[in-house]
C-alpha cells in the first residue's frame, strides 16, 4: 500500500511546529526534516563530517558537537555559505526521508520540511499535497524576534534568506492561515483532516 505523502512547509516563524505537533499528538506519522538534519549532524554522521570539513572547527563546542548558533550566525549572514550548507546536507536528509517513506505502512505520512518549496526542483520525494502554514511578514518578524531573542536586523536577515512566504503561496495545495489564534489554526487543520 502506497502512503499518501503530505508536506507541511512554510517559512521561519510561520507556525509549522504548531501544526506538526498537533498532527503528531493525533497519532499521525510525521517525519521532521529538521530533526533528521540534526541527527545527521551528530559526531561521526555523514553531514557532521561534511560541515566540519568545510566550515572548520570553530563551529564546534567543547564536546566536539556542532554549535548550531555559531553555524546559524555564519550562514544567515552570507547567502553563499547558506547555499553551501544546503548543498552539503540536503541529499542525505532527503534520502533518509525517502527511505522512511518507502518502509512505512502508514496510510498518511506528514513530512515537515521548512525549505521544501525552495528545493522543489532538486528532490524527488513522492509528494501528494503541499500544506503551507502562512502568516504575513510583519507577524513573522515579530514572532521570530520574540522566539529567538533576535534584533530586528537579525530577524529580517533570516527571513530574507528564504523565499518570500507570498511567493510560496503559489505552490500550495492547502493554506493554513496562522495569523490569528492557535485555536483558529488547529480548527483549519481539523477540517482538512476530515477530507483525507
Amino acid at each position: 500500500m502506497k502512503s499518501k505523502v503530505i508536506v507541511i512547509t512554510g517559512s521561519i516563524a510561520t507556525g509549522k511546529s504548531l501544526v506538526s505537533s498537533y498532527l503528531k499528538d493525533k497519532g499521525y506519522k510525521l517525519l521532521d526534516a529538521d530533526e533528521i538534519a540534526h541527527s545527521l549532524m551528530q559526531v561521526g554522521q555523514v553531514n557532521y563530517n561534511n560541515i566540519v570539513e568545510y566550515f572548520g572547527k570553530d563551529i564546534l563546542d567543547d564536546k566536539k558537537n556542532i554549535n548550531n548558533k555559531k553555524l546559524a550566525n555564519i550562514v544567515f549572514n552570507d547567502k553563499d555559505k547558506l547555499d553551501i550548507l544546503n548543498n552539503l546536507t540536503h541529499d542525505n536528509i532527503f534520502n533518509k526521508i525517502m527511505n522512511d517513506i518507502s518502509i512505512s505502512t502508514d496510510k498518511i505520512i506528514f513530512v515537515d520540511i521548512p525549505l521544501y518549496i525552495e528545493n522543489i526542483a532538486n528532490n524527488n520525494l513522492p509528494v501528494d499535497e503541499i500544506w503551507l502554514v502562512y502568516t504575513d511578514e510583519k507577524t513573522q518578524l515579530q514572532r521570530l524576534m520574540k522566539r529567538n531573542d533576535l534584533s530586528q536586523e537579525e530577524a529580517i536577515s533570516r527571513i530574507k534568506s528564504q523565499m518570500s512566504i507570498e511567493e510560496k503561496v503559489k505552490f500550495a495545495d492547502f493554506i493554513i492561515d496562522n495569523r490569528k489564534s492557535r485555536e483558529e489554526t488547529i480548527k483549519q487543520v481539523k477540517e482538512k483532516l476530515r477530507t483525507l
